[in-house]
C-alpha cells in the first residue's frame, strides 16, 4: 500500500478518504471472487450496481468510483494490468444506465403493501 501512496502523492490526487475506498474495493473482489487484477468488466458493473444500492446518491458514487480509478491508474502504470475498466470511456455509459434503472426501482411502490 506504500507504493499506492507514493504514486497518489505524485499525482496529487491522494483525498483523505483515497486508502479507505481502495482498501474497500480490494475487500469486496475478495468477497465476490476476484481481484483487482483479474477483476472483468462485468464485475465493474455489479460493483457499480452494489454502490447504487448501497448509497443512492450518484455524487457518492461517483467520487467513490473516481478514488478507485486511481488505483487501477496506479496498477496500469506498474503493469499488473492491461486496461483500466473503471476508466469514463468504458464506465460512463453503464453507469448512467445503472443509476437510471436503480432509481426507477426504488421509486416504484411496494406492490406487496397492503392497501388499507
Amino acid at each position: 500500500m506504500k507504493e499506492v501512496t507514493k504514486y497518489l502523492l505524485e499525482k496529487r490526487v491522494l483525498e483523505n478518504d483515497t486508502l479507505y475506498w481502495i482498501t474497500k474495493h480490494k475487500r469486496w473482489c475478495k468477497s465476490y471472487g476476484t481481484t483487482p487484477k483479474t477483476i472483468k468488466f462485468n464485475e465493474v458493473i455489479v460493483y457499480v450496481e452494489d454502490l447504487t444500492l448501497q448509497y443512492q446518491n450518484e455524487v457518492t458514487v461517483n467520487m467513490i468510483l473516481r478514488q478507485v480509478k486511481w488505483y487501477y491508474e496506479y496498477l496500469l502504470e506498474e503493469r499488473k494490468i492491461r486496461r483500466n475498466l473503471f476508466d469514463h470511456r468504458y464506465l460512463n455509459k453503464e453507469k448512467r444506465r445503472i443509476f437510471k434503472h436503480i432509481t426507477s426501482l426504488m421509486n416504484v411502490p411496494n406492490r406487496f403493501e397492503q392497501l388499507t
